[in-house]
């Protein structure tokens, strides 16, 4: 079970893939993985990048950073706030061998409540 504000978490999720198409996408196709890890639910999103420079260490930190017309780096900087906020993490990895930029959303999984409570 997952303690999360659903209207929330479709903005993160609504987020991540609009970045996906927008922003110097390769060729081939998104990949979406979830699973359960060490107590976490783990979600991560396959993105074919190609030619990639950007430093991920600081995904999300970093709004105002990179602008754009129109684009002002905010989407990733509250993606980052909301999952904080539910006690998850963001991370961003490139991978230059296969070329895919990987985006994971990593949330605690709840305590199951006891059938009377």
């Amino acid at each position: 079970m997952l303690n999360i504000d659903p209207q929330l978490f479709q903005e993160v999720f609504v987020e991540l893939f609009a970045n996906a198409f927008q922003h110097d996408r390769g060729s081939g196709a998104l990949v979406a993985k979830a699973r359960i890890s060490d107590e976490r639910f783990l979600f991560s999103l396959y993105e074919p990048k190609a030619v990639f420079s950007l430093d991920t260490q600081n995904w999300g930190r970093e709004p105002l950073h990179n602008i754009r017309q129109r684009h002002y780096g905010l989407g990733l900087n509250r993606v980052r706030a909301i999952i904080e906020a539910h006690g998850g993490e963001l991370q961003a990895q490139h991978d230059p061998k296969a070329a895919t930029l990987i985006s994971t959303v990593a949330l605690p999984i709840s305590s199951p409540r006891p059938e009377n409570a």
